[in-house]
């Protein structure tokens, strides 16, 4: 997870199943999602790089 604070405005990067989250006026709130194989989404965009998902979760 990488993040900038610039001017108040907070960017975050993730890779993988790292995480960032913020607390705020006591609650916590998610930044960024999981890039997981089994995520639909994640799923589509490998395939479409030309990659293929494996059985096992594993990108080839």
């Amino acid at each position: 997870v990488v993040t900038l604070l610039r001017d108040k405005q907070l960017y975050v990067a993730n890779a993988g199943d790292s995480r960032c989250v913020v607390c705020r006026n006591g609650r916590a709130i998610e930044m960024s999602f999981d890039h997981k194989p089994e995520d639909p989404k994640e799923r589509g965009r490998i395939e479409k790089a030309g990659y293929k998902v494996t059985s096992d979760g594993r990108v080839s």
